[in-house]
């Protein structure tokens, strides 16, 4: 048995193939079915936006990274300066994340 897909908002935590022995011939509700259990991580969407309150009085850069070492940018994450400025990071499994915005005029 294999569990091909999570179900909405969630990530598969282990895609092995497992096989499972039936060792008698079992009767629905009996208690011996073969059996099989998967476990399913929630996922989260992040989104950093910057918006000059004056429209082109300032730029932004957004920079988005996870907490690994070196750090990896994540979504669409380092947005150049611009007006407005944002990241989207989109199925993040649970964990530490940082966005820095820097304002420059």
């Amino acid at each position: 048995m294999q569990e091909t897909t999570a179900p909405n908002g969630y990530a598969i935590d282990d895609p092995t193939a497992r096989t499972v022995t039936v060792n008698t011939n079992p009767t629905c509700g009996d208690g011996n079915e073969a059996t099989f259990s998967a476990s399913d991580t929630p996922l989260t969407n992040v989104t950093a936006n910057a918006h000059s309150q004056v429209v082109g009085a300032t730029n932004s850069t957004v920079t988005c990274v996870d907490s690994s070492s070196p750090p990896n940018n994540i979504g669409n994450s380092p947005q150049a300066p611009s007006d407005p400025a944002g990241v989207t990071a989109n199925n993040l499994k649970p964990g530490t994340y940082n966005c820095t915005i820097v304002i420059d005029p």
